[in-house]
C-alpha cells in the first residue's frame, strides 16, 4: 500500500489504491466496488454520485482520516475480483 504522505492529493491516494487493486477506473466508486451503472443512474436521477467530499464529511464526523475510512471499507469488502469491473455493489 502506498503511504498517504507520499501522495500529494486525496485523488492521488484513490488512484494509487485503484492501481494496486487493478481497477480500470480510477475513482472512489471503482475503488469501493460500485459499478459505473450505479453511478450513472444516480446522475440521471439528479443525485450526486459518490465524491470524495462526502467521504471527507463522513470521516470528519467519525473523527478519522479519509484514508482510514477508505481502508476500513476495503478491509471489510469481499475481494472477489469484481471491484471496478462492473460488479460489486449495484443498488
Amino acid at each position: 500500500m502506498v503511504p498517504m504522505k507520499e501522495i500529494e492529493t486525496l485523488e492521488g491516494y484513490v488512484a494509487a489504491r485503484c492501481a494496486e487493486r487493478g481497477t480500470k477506473r480510477k475513482d472512489l466508486a471503482a475503488l469501493l466496488g460500485i459499478s459505473s451503472t450505479w453511478t450513472l443512474r444516480r446522475k440521471l436521477r439528479g443525485e450526486s454520485p459518490l465524491y470524495l467530499k462526502e467521504s471527507k464529511r463522513l470521516a470528519d464526523y467519525l473523527g478519522i482520516t479519509v484514508e482510514e475510512l477508505i481502508d476500513s471499507f476495503l478491509d471489510s469488502a469481499p475481494d472477489d475480483g469484481t471491484v471496478g469491473e462492473g460488479g460489486g455493489y449495484d443498488t
